[in-house]
């Protein structure tokens, strides 16, 4: 099974393929015992999403990170927007993908939902102030890297246990806070911050699991 079949049987789950294309995929997927186990799994992980984002434990979480955000407000300028709605706008098929490709995603990355119960997440980075500086070649983009240079920056702070950091990128200094804990499991951790660069701020998730890292910005 090739990765342009996986393709079409998760176009064939969604029924956006043709009879020609039907016909054809129906027929692998009864002479191909890995085609049905994909397609099988695929079925399975789409239940699990319905079941997650559905669960008691999703609503416990939403209003915990709610009431957390409600609470914060006044304290902060910039407001932050509740990160199981950014969870579930990015993963959810009917807003965002497909079922069969919100299904691919998971299996690739390999997020059990069951592993994402509520329960209280402590904010655990207490250490000090994290400095790094990146120097610009002449001639080059302030831009080009600069989310990469950022993202790198964060996950160096969390290794390093620092709530606040101070990235010097060519000659702008970008002040990045990460101000909350969102969610924690033997798997995965994620981070809701933002950094400030001349009076504006961006606004960001940071996740960490055991296999890689990802930074989404959010406004």
């Amino acid at each position: 099974m090739t990765d342009q079949d996986k393709i079409l049987i998760m176009s064939y789950l969604d029924n956006e393929l043709d009879a020609k294309e039907i016909s054809e995929i129906e027929l692998l997927i009864a002479s191909d015992s890995d085609a049905q186990d994909y397609l099988n799994q695929l079925k399975m992980t789409n239940n699990e999403v319905d079941a997650f984002f559905n669960s008691d434990d999703m609503k416990l979480l939403d209003a915990s990170i709610s009431e957390f955000v409600e609470s914060f407000k006044p304290k902060q300028a910039a407001s932050f927007v509740n990160f199981s709605n950014v969870l579930a706008g990015f993963f959810t098929p009917k807003q965002a993908l497909s079922y069969s490709f919100t299904a691919a995603l998971f299996l690739v990355v390999g997020l059990f939902f069951q592993d994402l119960t509520y329960k209280e997440i402590l904010f655990d980075l207490n250490g000090d102030i994290y400095e790094k500086q990146v120097f610009i070649t002449r001639g080059v983009s302030v831009n080009v890297g600069l989310k990469d240079e950022i993202h790198a920056m964060i996950y160096e702070m969390v290794q390093n246990n620092s709530p606040e950091g101070n990235l010097t990128y060519g000659s702008s200094v970008y002040a990045i806070f990460l101000e909350d804990k969102t969610i924690e499991t033997d798997s995965l951790n994620c981070y809701a911050g933002q950094y400030f660069i001349a009076g504006e701020n961006q606004e960001f998730i940071f996740c960490e699991s055991q296999q890689d890292t990802s930074l989404i910005f959010i406004n």
